[in-house]
C-alpha cells in the first residue's frame, strides 16, 4: 500500500477488495415545518471501492450493487435520508496498477434541530 495514498490508514495493509469512505458535507440551510424551524444539510457520501486489477468492472459493479441494497433511497434514522447512487469506474490506481478503483457516490440529506 502506497504511504502517500493511504497514509491515514492505521494498521496492517488491507486485503482486496476494500472500501474507503469519505463524507463531503454541503451547505446548510433552515427550513420551516409548521411551527418548527429545522436545519438541513445536503452532502455526498463517497465510497472508493478498491479491487484487484484484471477483473474489469465486474467486481466493482458487484460491490456497488451490494451497497445499493443497503443504502440507496433509504432512511438511516429519523434525521438522515439517502438518495439514488451513481457509480464511476476510475480504472487502474495511478499509484498501484495491481488495483482498480471504482467510485460509488450517494447523496444524503440531514434534517437536524
Amino acid at each position: 500500500v502506497s504511504q502517500s495514498r493511504y497514509e491515514e490508514f492505521k494498521g496492517p495493509a488491507p486485503t482486496l477488495p476494500f472500501l474507503k469512505v469519505s463524507v463531503v458535507p454541503g451547505p446548510s440551510r433552515r427550513i420551516s415545518y409548521g411551527r418548527t424551524n429545522r436545519r438541513v444539510v445536503d452532502g455526498l457520501i463517497n465510497i472508493k471501492i478498491v479491487t484487484e486489477s484484471g477483473n474489469g468492472q465486474k467486481q466493482g459493479a458487484s460491490i456497488s450493487n451490494e451497497l445499493d441494497s443497503v443504502l440507496e433511497d433509504k432512511v438511516l434514522s429519523s434525521n438522515y435520508r439517502l438518495g439514488l447512487s451513481y457509480v464511476q469506474t476510475l480504472g487502474p490506481d495511478p499509484e498501484d496498477a495491481t488495483k482498480t478503483l471504482t467510485l460509488y457516490s450517494i447523496p444524503y440529506t440531514y434534517f437536524g434541530d
